[in-house]
This record gives C-alpha cells, structure tokens and sequence, in this order.
C-alpha cells in the first residue's frame, strides 16, 4: 500500500503517544508514591472489597476525604475487574492519560490546524508533571481529559455531551466547577443574544447546562446528611485568603515560566505581539476557542489559589496554555521556511527536557519520583535484612505508610509489616529512618548527634538513612 501524506499524518500522534509509553513501561512496576499511597489506593482498595459505589459513606470519609467518588468508582471497578497487581492498577491510569493526549490533539486539530496538534501533543508528553501523574492513581488527569472533552464538545456545538462531560468533571473533582462555570457563562450569553427565540426555550436551553450543578450539589447534601458535612473539614482550613497572592504568584510562576517553559512563554509572547500589530486576519477567525481558553485559564487560576497548592492541578489548564502559545508560534513562523519554525520548536523543546529529565526532586510532579522510591525501597529492603519488625522505629509520615502497609509494594510479601513504627522521636526510640522529603531538621540533628548511622542510599539528591540510636 502506498503511503500518503495524509496516512503519515493520521499515524503520527499514535506514534508519539507508542513512543511515551515506551518510556512509562518501567513506572508500572513501581510502588505506590505519595498521595497515591496514603491516600488513595487505600481508599480505592477499600471500595473495591466493599464493591465500587457513587454514594458517599459506602467507605469511610477518612479515606476519600468528601471528593466525589467517580475516580474512585472507576479505579476500584478496574481492580475487580483486572486484579489489584501494581503495574495493573497502574495500566488504568496510563490508559486514561492516552485519551487525555489523544482528547487534546483533536480538540486542538479541530479549533486550530493540524501542526499546532501535533507540536501540542509532543510538548504536553515532555511536562515533566504531565510525565510523573500519567501512570499514579490520582484523579487529576483524568479530571484534565473530562475539561478537554467538555470545551471540545461545546465548541463543537453538542451541548448534550458536553453537559454529559461536565457531570463526569464534577463526580471527578471539585475543581472541575471552574470548566462548568466558564461554559455555562458563555453559553448563557449566547442564549440571551439569540433572537426569535422564547423566554421559555432560553430558559430550557439554559437549564440543560444547571444539571450537572444540580447533580454534583445532590452529591454534597446526601453527604451532608450522611456523614455530617458538605465538604471535608480539613480541606476547608487551606482556605486562607492571606496565602491567596502567594499562591497566585506560585501557580504563575510554575504555570508560564518553571520546568522549562519559560523559552515556550517568551517566544510565545513574541509572537502573539507580533500577530496583534500585524493585525493578523486568523486572530479573528480564531477569537471564540481562543478567548474562552483564556478566559478558562485565568478562571482556573485564581480558584486553584484560593486552595491547597500542587502543581498536579493544573493538568487542567497546562494543555489549553500549551495550545495558545504553540498556535501562536505556528501562525508566525508558518510564513518563513521551515527550517526556521523546525529550529525553533526544537529549541523550546529541548529546554523543556532538559527540566523535565534534570530537575527532580523527590515528589509526585518530576521524575524524582522514581529516586524517592528507589531509596524508600532500599532502605526498607535493608530493615527486613537487619530483622527490626518489632523494634521501636521513628520516621516520617510517608515512610511510616511504606512500613506499615503492605498493599503499597514496599514490603517483601513473606517478611510482614513492621509493627512498632511512630513518627515522634521519643527515649524509647532504637532506630530511625530520616529522608531528604519531608525533612524535620531539628529531629534530624539529633539523631546524628546522638546515634549511629547504619546506612545510606542515595540516588540523583534523593537519600534516606537508617540510624541506631543509643538507646539500642
């Protein structure tokens, strides 16, 4: 069969994304990390021995913390569909992250042209947070996918999916009331613009997108009635208005500027500044998709920092930013030769792996992941050899998780848990587990002046350490 351009053009984004998972292969096999691990795998684990539910209190609030249950629902029905297996578990994920960069590239195919689809495409596989959430049990790529089907269906004018679209956002997260408000605003003008029409079929009209709202809020009150409460009261104390300007700023800063998209924002930039003094006849055509994409980033902006921060969050907005900067620079340099714009990307690109591959850390948005769990997994390979099930052991909070829990895939099967494990240094502690996260120096200090450290694993900045204290 011969090969056309087009056939090469249709096969290329399911090359990239055979390419990315290529590189996420090895990431199945890993332990559980992080809020996965404390937080949700327990809570998924729990549904799916009680059987997956929507309800809230069908497990305890502790566990799912008053979100709504559809991450839950669908991940605890892939277990008992599939097996509780870690690199199983974690197919789930890695599927849902490939429609969400499939979801992308036609949405941006659609409402802007091919070519800035594919560089998009590319571009949002190297994000390093995009990189490190797209294989963990954690809801918000898979919210990201619900916000991209959602702007992609009202944009194309299905207003049912997309109210069925926004429903699945809502049952995912909270958050998601941002992408429904946006919609619903600028549906709402539409309406009231339309002429020759009843108040009561704008009223109908109107009332379709109020379901999903409606829907979510029945949600919060069973759950009201159920457990006590709307919303999870520890998650209700992050609201500080005095952190909301440092948030902002934090959210910003990552958002247009760190992990190696400060070369994608400046050039960016440039070229939108460029486009607006040409007056560019495209800008035009280009105006709706583009203003609701900016006004959905903004929105989303200022709601993410008036909560908790984490940079996994914004997987809602990061695609729409990435698409917006990139149609800018394709729009610019589509007019020059093409070695100039193939130069070009390249740059940015380059840029951006270079974070992505070299500023890690140990946390769940870099590849650092992989160095904090290689460590925890050393060193708790070295407390089984050493024998100290039963001993008194302090260490911090996630490692206390790690020791204690053996669905999280730290623990050899046949050795079983350690049993005496706190998180306070007292005179009753024998040994102590210290890691470069969630580092308390002052305990840290002690520990070294008064104990003997036993051994040290380390791996790109990540380390942990086991001491003997004196009192063993």
């Amino acid at each position: 069969m011969k090969i056309t351009n087009n056939t090469l053009k249709k096969y290329i984004p399911f090359l990239l994304m055979l390419g990315f998972v290529v590189f996420k292969i090895q990431d199945l096999f890993l332990p559980y990390f992080w809020d996965e691990a404390w937080s949700y795998v327990p809570a998924i684990k729990e549904m799916a021995l009680k059987g997956p539910s929507l309800l809230p209190d069908s497990i305890s609030p502790d566990l799912y913390r008053g979100h709504p249950l559809l991450f839950y629902f669908l991940s605890s029905l892939w277990m008992n569909l599939w097996g509780t297996n870690s690199w199983i578990t974690r197919l789930f994920p890695l599927i849902i992250s490939l429609f969400f960069l499939y979801a992308s590239f036609l949405f941006t195919k659609k409402n802007f042209n091919y070519l800035t689809a594919i560089v998009t495409l590319f571009f949002l596989m190297i994000q390093s947070v995009f990189f490190a959430q797209s294989t963990f049990l954690l809801p918000e790529i898979l919210l990201a996918l619900f916000t991209v089907l959602s702007l992609k269906s009202y944009l194309d004018k299905k207003y049912i999916s997309t109210v069925i679209w926004l429903t699945f956002a809502l049952y995912t997260k909270e958050s998601a009331i941002v992408i429904w408000g946006v919609i619903t605003f600028f549906r709402s003008v539409e309406i009231y613009k339309t002429s020759g029409v009843s108040i009561i079929e704008k009223s109908k009209r109107l009332f379709l997108f109020l379901l999903p709202l409606i829907l979510i809020f029945i949600f919060f009150l069973v759950q009201k009635l159920m457990v006590g409460w709307y919303f999870f009261p520890e998650h209700l104390s992050y609201l500080d208005p005095e952190e909301f300007v440092g948030r902002l700023s934090g959210y910003s800063s990552y958002l247009f500027i760190f992990m190696g998209r400060n070369l994608l924002t400046f050039f960016g930039l440039i070229a939108m500044i460029w486009l607006i003094i040409k007056k560019d006849s495209q800008l035009k055509e280009k105006q709706r998709p583009l203003l609701i994409l900016c006004f959905f980033v903004v929105s989303y902006l200022l709601f993410s920092s008036a909560n908790f921060y984490s940079p996994r969050y914004l997987l809602s907005i990061l695609p729409f930013v990435i698409i917006i900067w990139v149609y800018f620079l394709v729009r610019v340099t589509e007019k020059y030769h093409k070695a100039f714009a193939m130069l070009l990307f390249i740059v940015i690109a380059a840029n951006n792996i270079h974070f992505t591959l070299n500023k890690r850390g140990g946390n769940d948005h870099t590849i650092g992941y992989r160095d904090l769990i290689s460590v925890h997994s050393g060193i708790i390979e070295y407390c089984e050899k050493l024998e100290i099930h039963d001993n008194t052991i302090y260490t911090h909070f996630l490692m206390y998780n790690n020791l204690t829990n053996p669905d999280l895939g730290y623990l050899s099967k046949d050795k079983g848990v350690f049993t005496n494990v706190q998180n306070k240094f007292t005179d009753e502690t024998e040994f102590a587990i210290i890691s470069s996260n969630e580092l308390d120096k002052n305990a840290y200090e002690t520990i070294k002046k008064n104990g003997l450290r036993m051994k040290r694993f380390e791996q790109n900045g990540s380390w942990s350490e086991l001491y003997r204290t004196e009192n063993h």
